[in-house]
């Protein structure tokens, strides 16, 4: 039976027990034209149709959730309470409500930690406080765009470093090597020992061919130069015992100094660095443009530079109205002086396209020769350039060989 037709809320009683439906049809117009209906389904059960939730116990323990009984079902309803609502985590406290669970809360959450713009402090978040520590990094981290390290959280001043010497480091195939602070320089770890031979002089601005051998597999090659901090690290793709390297020096070296390689397997255990003193011939340290040709034999090679206006640089005419200048010629007619190195330089070098060529004039020694040609202009490396050469490419003067081309701006 339906209590009151014509309210706009009514009640409905079962005349049995079960599932039933009710068609419900509504009109504002008497129900002449305009009505609509539709069926509602309902399940009777016993009773006067009294208090459902009378009894029912909705509480699930559950301190992020809240529980009420449905007046109309009698079912309980427990709907998760507002994210971040604190509650008590296994009796200790410092919870949080979390989609309907009682989570450890996060205290660092929208924490920001500013360390003041410090290369030499790391602030972070407590997670016990929220509260922002600051701690020192780690001694020895580059500061202040590499000019300084930490020290006690504190950026001193560097003191010179291994690339103040040394500006490159690669294989004859090309592979160069990385610059490491000293902070990430290895020690002695066991790893294989090695022998190190240096095939000629030095001089500023050039480059030098470095053999390192060892009787054990290595991968990894560490160039150090005593008394200066860092490291040079090159990374080969598989283990050797043999590996050629040069090594390129600044133009502002100016005397003798000690290299020292460290090989590393490839478990990343280290040997003992070896130690080898190279001999800085002087040259002009103040040169615009400077071309070098070293060379690993105790031969004759010659080095030629032909200028913007076609003018030829070489031990037959040793400087220019330009001012390029041959200042160091090496075993002249293979009267061998162990320098294997040859130099042409300008104070201010004129624009225009040099061409770089290398002669191999005579055969003081059988063996092949491996020649670098490396060039600086402005101050700045622009390569190294590797020939190889035979007792069948001398040509005494007559037909040199072009290695390279620059441009001066």
């Amino acid at each position: 039976t339906i209590g009151d037709p014509n309210a706009q809320e009514t009640t409905y009683t079962c005349a049995e027990v079960g599932d039933h439906s009710i068609t419900i049809t509504i009109s504002d117009d008497d129900f002449e034209y305009c009505m609509d209906d539709w069926t509602v389904p309902v399940t009777c059960v016993e009773g006067d149709g009294g208090d459902l939730c009378e009894g029912v116990d909705c509480d699930d323990v559950n301190q992020c959730t809240d529980n009420e009984c449905n007046p109309a079902s009698g079912a309980c309803i427990n709907e998760p309470v507002q994210d971040g609502t604190p509650c008590d985590l296994l009796g200790l406290g410092d919870g949080v409500c979390e989609a309907g669970e009682c989570v450890e809360e996060d205290l660092c959450e929208g924490v920001t930690c500013d360390d003041t713009g410090n290369d030499c402090t790391v602030s972070m978040c407590n997670i016990d406080t929220g509260v922002c520590d600051e701690m020192n990094a780690e001694d020895g981290t580059s500061c202040d765009g590499g000019a300084g390290a930490c020290s006690s959280g504190v950026c001193m001043p560097a003191g010179p470093q291994v690339d103040d010497v040394i500006v490159q480091v690669a294989t004859l195939t090309g592979i160069t090597a990385s610059l490491r602070t000293a902070v990430d320089c290895p020690a002695s770890t066991g790893g294989p020992d090695v022998m190190t031979m240096i095939f000629s002089g030095a001089i500023a601005g050039g480059s030098i061919q470095v053999t390192v051998e060892s009787s054990a597999e290595f991968q990894t090659i560490i160039i150090v130069v005593s008394g200066l901090d860092g490291c040079w690290e090159l990374t080969l793709p598989a283990g050797v015992t043999i590996e050629d390297l040069l090594v390129t020096l600044g133009q502002d070296v100016d005397q003798d100094f000690v290299i020292g390689l460290q090989a590393g397997d490839m478990a990343g255990n280290f040997g003992g660095i070896d130690e080898s003193v190279v001999v800085v011939e002087p040259v002009p340290t103040s040169a615009d443009v400077q071309v070098s040709l070293s060379f690993d034999q105790d031969t004759d090679l010659d080095l030629y530079v032909d200028e913007p206006d076609g003018t030829r640089i070489f031990f037959g005419n040793p400087s220019s109205s330009s001012g390029g200048t041959l200042d160091l010629d090496s075993n002249p007619a293979c009267s061998i002086d162990g320098i294997n190195q040859e130099n042409i330089s300008w104070s201010s070098a004129p624009s225009g396209e040099y061409i770089v060529l290398v002669d191999y004039y005579q055969a003081c020694v059988v063996d092949p020769v491996i020649s670098t040609v490396t060039i600086f202009s402005n101050e700045q490396l622009l390569g190294t350039f590797t020939e190889s050469f035979v007792a069948s490419d001398v040509s005494s003067g007559s037909n040199p060989r072009e290695v390279t081309r620059f441009t001066v701006p």
